[in-house]
């Protein structure tokens, strides 16, 4: 193995010097690069809001109307078959014990469907629950 050589002035400064380019390079580049993400979120920012300033406040008070009623009509629904899967349990359980149907029920499920739910109790024969096209 050969001893290391002593590394010269010379040598020595022409590394710096090669190094601060090198760290001016990397500095420039990552300068662009932050000023090019800066510029990019400026744009979609700008885009966005120049978006938001063109629709017409009777437009958007519209949508959002829209949104909240089929958003309760959503609930309704869910609230309504949720209330019908539960009748159709007890219905379910109370035919085990022997209890018959006495009242009717009816949903209307805003298409012109209604459905009907038996209620029992101990005196009459047991109904099935149905599905009806036809308003009462």
């Amino acid at each position: 193995m050969e001893p290391h050589k002593p590394v010269t002035t010379k040598q020595a400064s022409t590394t710096v010097a090669r190094l601060l380019q090198w760290k001016k390079r990397n500095d420039a580049n990552r300068e662009v690069k932050a000023q090019l993400q800066e510029d990019k979120r400026m744009e979609e920012e700008e885009h966005f809001l120049s978006t938001i300033k063109t629709l017409p406040l009777g437009q958007v008070q519209a949508a959002v109307l829209r949104n909240y009623r089929a958003a309760n009509t959503l609930r309704w629904k869910k609230l309504v078959l949720q209330t019908l899967a539960e009748q159709q349990q007890l219905d379910e359980e109370e035919a085990e014990f022997g209890y018959t149907a006495s009242k009717v029920f009816t949903f209307d499920l805003s298409g012109g469907e209604e459905v009907q739910n038996v209620v029992r109790s101990n005196n009459e024969p047991a109904k099935e629950s149905s599905r009806s096209a036809e308003k009462q």
